[in-house]
C-alpha cells in the first residue's frame, strides 16, 4: 500500500503542475487573411478556418481585412460564419474593406484600422460585359435588403446603425461624414471620429497590444490548397478557357470522329468546369444532367436523326441552359438572381462560343491538315475534272435529271433505282421514304445526290 501511495503522490503532482502550467499559457490568436475578390471559394476557406479556431479552443480571432469587394452571397455566407462563432471576433482593415468586405467588417464584434484605411461604398451595382459601374441603377428590392442587413448586423455588435446603413444608401446623410446623394466611405481617422472603428493601429504587433494578447501564440490560418484550386477553378477567365477548350474539343470530335484525344480533353474541360462550380455550392447535378442531356440530344441528331430540327435545337437550348445555371445563384429565398450575375454568366458563355468556334475553324483550315495524323484523314486538294481528275468505275454523269425510285429509307444516305440499275446515293439532308419518287441532281464523283419528287 505504501508503495503504491508513493508512486500515486508524484504522478499527482506532476498532473497538477501540467494543469497549472497549462492555464498560465496565453490562448493562441488565430488570424485569417480577407484578401483580394470575395467569392464563394473564399467564403468556404474562411468558414473552414472559423471551426479550426473553435476546435483549438481560441478565445479570439483576428480577420485581416483588404477587399475591394465581390459578390454578395459570398460576403453574406462570410457574414453568417463570423456571427454564428463565440468567439471574439476582430477585424483588422489593413488598408481597406470596401463593398463586402465592409460588412464583414462589421460582421465582428470590434473593428479596428491601420492607418491610410478605407471602409464602405458597399452599394449594390450591376455589371456588364464592359465591366462595373455605379451608374447602373440596382433594384430597390436588393438595396433595400442589404441597407437592413448591414443595420441588423451593426445593432448587434454595438457599431452605429446608421454608418453602416450609409454605406449602402446613398440617400442617408450623416451630419460631418457626407452629404446626401454621396455613397459613404470612411477614412481611418473618420471612422474613429464617427465611432465605427475603435482604435488605430498601425501592425498586427500594434492590435495585439491594444488587445493584451501580445504574448499570445499567433496562428495564421492558410488556405489548403485544394481551396486554392477552387478559387482557380471558378476565375471567369478560368472557366472561360475550360468552356472554350470544351467546345474546341467536342467540335472537333465531331468533325472527324475516332480522333478521341480532341473529345477527351473537351469531355475533361467541361467535366472540371462543372466540377469547380458545385464545389462552391453554384452548380447542381441537375445543371449537369441538364448539359449531359442537350449533348445527348445533339449526338442523337447528328448521328441518328438527318437534318437539323427541334432535336438539334433543343440540344443546344439544354447545353446552353446547363452552363447558365451552374454560373449564377440565387443567394437567398425571395430575391431575384443578380443582374451582375446574369451577365458574367452570358460573358462567360458568349466569349466562350466565339472564341471555341474561331479556333475550330481556324484549326480544320489551317493547322489540322498540315499534321501527318491528320493528312491521312483530311483531303487537302479539290479534285475537280477541270484538273484532270475523274472518277473511278462508270461515268455516270449522263444520269443528271434522272428520275428513280428510293430502293431503301434515305436517312440521309441510301440506295436508288434508276433505269433498274440499283446505285448507292445521298439526299441534301432531308429523310425520304422507302418507294418516294426521287431525281438526280448531280453526281460528284462517286457522289450521286437526289431529292424527292
Amino acid at each position: 500500500m505504501r508503495k503504491i501511495i508513493s508512486l500515486l503522490i508524484p504522478c499527482l503532482l506532476f498532473f497538477l503542475i501540467v494543469c497549472v502550467y497549462a492555464q498560465q499559457q496565453p490562448a493562441a490568436v488565430y488570424v485569417i487573411p480577407v484578401k483580394g475578390t470575395i467569392d464563394l471559394g473564399l467564403a468556404s476557406y474562411i468558414d473552414r478556418a472559423i471551426h479550426e479556431a473553435e476546435a483549438a479552443g481560441c478565445s479570439t480571432v483576428i480577420f485581416e481585412i483588404d477587399t475591394l469587394g465581390g459578390r454578395v452571397d459570398a460576403a453574406l455566407k462570410i457574414k453568417d460564419a463570423v456571427m454564428d462563432s463565440n468567439m471574439n471576433t476582430v477585424a483588422f482593415i489593413n488598408k481597406r474593406a470596401i463593398s463586402a468586405g465592409a460588412l464583414i467588417s462589421i460582421a465582428c464584434k470590434n473593428i479596428y484600422m491601420a492607418p491610410g484605411g478605407t471602409v464602405g461604398a458597399a452599394k449594390p451595382v450591376q455589371c456588364g460585359i464592359g465591366g462595373c459601374s455605379t451608374e447602373q441603377p440596382t433594384d430597390e428590392k436588393t438595396v433595400s435588403f442589404l441597407r437592413k442587413e448591414f443595420k441588423s448586423t451593426a445593432e448587434k455588435n454595438g457599431h452605429p446603425p446608421v454608418i453602416a446603413e450609409a454605406f449602402v444608401d446613398q440617400d442617408l446623410e450623416i451630419e460631418g461624414l457626407n452629404q446626401k446623394g454621396k455613397l459613404l466611405t470612411l477614412t481611418t481617422e473618420e471612422a474613429l471620429t464617427g465611432k465605427f472603428a475603435r482604435a488605430q493601429c498601425s501592425s498586427l504587433d500594434e492590435l495585439l497590444k491594444q488587445l493584451n494578447l501580445q504574448t499570445s501564440t499567433i496562428v495564421r490560418v492558410k488556405p489548403l490548397w485544394s481551396e486554392n484550386l477552387v478559387r482557380f477553378l471558378t476565375n471567369p477567365v478560368v472557366s472561360s478557357l475550360l468552356l472554350t477548350i470544351g467546345i474546341i474539343g467536342i467540335a472537333i470530335e465531331l468533325k472527324a470522329p475516332g480522333i478521341s484525344l480532341p473529345g477527351i480533353l473537351g469531355t475533361l474541360s467541361i467535366l472540371i468546369f462543372f466540377f469547380g462550380q458545385y464545389l462552391v455550392g453554384l452548380a447542381h447535378w441537375i445543371d449537369l444532367a441538364i448539359f449531359a442531356a442537350g449533348i445527348g440530344l445533339l449526338l442523337l441528331e447528328i448521328c441518328v436523326i438527318p437534318g437539323f430540327g427541334i432535336t438539334g435545337i433543343s440540344g443546344i437550348v439544354l447545353v446552353f441552359a446547363g452552363i447558365f445555371l451552374a454560373l449564377v445563384k440565387r443567394p437567398l429565398p425571395g430575391l431575384p438572381i443578380p443582374e451582375h450575375d446574369i451577365w458574367n454568366a452570358l460573358y462567360i458563355i458568349g466569349s466562350s462560343l466565339v472564341v471555341g468556334t474561331t479556333l475550330t475553324a481556324v484549326l480544320f483550315r489551317y493547322v489540322l491538315p498540315r499534321t501527318e495524323f491528320m493528312s491521312g484523314i483530311i483531303l487537302k486538294h479539290d479534285e475537280k475534272s477541270a484538273t484532270g481528275y475523274v472518277s473511278s468505275g462508270a461515268d455516270l454523269c449522263h444520269l443528271v435529271g434522272t428520275d428513280g425510285t428510293a430502293g431503301s429509307q434515305l436517312r440521309p444516305a441510301g440506295k436508288g433505282i434508276f433505269n433498274d440499275m440499283l446505285l448507292d446515293v445521298v439526299t441534301e439532308g432531308g429523310l425520304i421514304e422507302k418507294g418516294a419518287r426521287i431525281r438526280i441532281l448531280k453526281i460528284e464523283g462517286s457522289r450521286i445526290v437526289v431529292k424527292e419528287i
